[in-house]
């Protein structure tokens, strides 16, 4: 809807828009999850956002904590509260805040890139493992 590159600059040049833009983005998956809650029986919900790059996050933790851990929060939890399975995709390196998308009520990380773990978060990705 807006592209990686302007999105990033705009979480330090326009962060009200950010957050604008993912709160509808957010609300529009609650409604969408209720309604499918409602009608089907299935046993998970998918979600899938490219937080990380080969060496890191796209963003900075805080940032990412800032903006996107709420909103992913309520989908987490609307998801569990019906006795839903929480899988997530994303690329890259994501060891930083793998420990905020357990404590959300994740259940299933994908995929843990080997190939993403330098030397130097080798300890942490043995920690998330």
């Amino acid at each position: 809807m807006r592209g990686m590159e302007p999105l990033l600059y705009d979480l330090s040049l326009n962060p009200m828009f950010v957050e604008q833009l993912l709160r509808g983005l957010a609300d529009h998956i609650l409604r969408t999850m209720a309604i499918l809650f409602e009608r089907f029986k299935f046993d998970g919900v998918a979600v899938s956002d490219d937080y990380g790059t080969q060496h890191g996050l796209l963003m900075s933790p805080n940032h990412w904590r800032h903006f996107i851990k709420p909103l992913l929060g309520e989908i987490y939890s609307l998801a569990r509260h019906n006795g839903r399975t929480v899988f997530h995709h994303s690329c890259g390196n994501v060891v930083q805040i793998a420990g905020d998308l357990i404590d959300m009520g994740l259940d299933i990380l994908h995929p843990i890139q080997p190939e993403a773990m330098t030397s130097s978060n080798s300890s942490a990705a043995t920690a998330v493992a």
